[in-house]
């Protein structure tokens, strides 16, 4: 989770949580993770207790959406490039697919943010970034991972 997360982060969670209510035995264990671990305070001022997010393989790893498109911090973009490599699936809510873009993490790959940011995304070098201008799907709420 990044610091000052939006809350709408956790409404992606109740699908692994509905999967799980639903098989005979779960197959999802849901933890919510940030880089430094401890509390971590959301966009109106509730807090959640995380995990820290170390050398950790995760089979599905989701970024969290910050409240606004401003730039993470250098730890975060560290923690992705290198969780990359230990990870299954990637992905972010809603307008998290900035934090990809600033790690490097959409270079060359389908991505979909808010639709309010979603020309910002497909722009290269606009407000700071140094995005390979990934190939935008505007319409699109979900891409596959090519």
């Amino acid at each position: 989770m990044p610091h000052g997360f939006a809350v709408m982060s956790f409404a992606p969670l109740s699908v692994f949580e509905t999967a799980n209510l639903i098989l005979d035995t779960p197959l999802y264990e849901v933890h919510a993770v940030s880089v430094t671990g401890g509390r971590i305070k959301s966009s109106f001022g509730m807090e959640i207790e995380t995990e820290r997010a170390a050398a950790t393989n995760f089979d599905t790893l989701l970024i969290g959406s910050p409240p606004n498109v401003s730039p993470p911090s250098a730890e975060l973009i560290s923690f992705l490039q290198g969780a990359l490599a230990n990870t299954r699936r990637l992905a972010s809510i809603c307008i998290g697919a900035f934090i990809l873009g600033e790690a490097g993490l959409l270079d060359g790959r389908r991505a979909t943010t808010h639709w309010l940011f979603a020309k910002e995304l497909q722009s290269p070098g606009i407000s700071r970034r140094e995005l390979l201008a990934p190939r935008q799907s505007p319409s699109r709420a979900f891409c596959d991972g090519s």
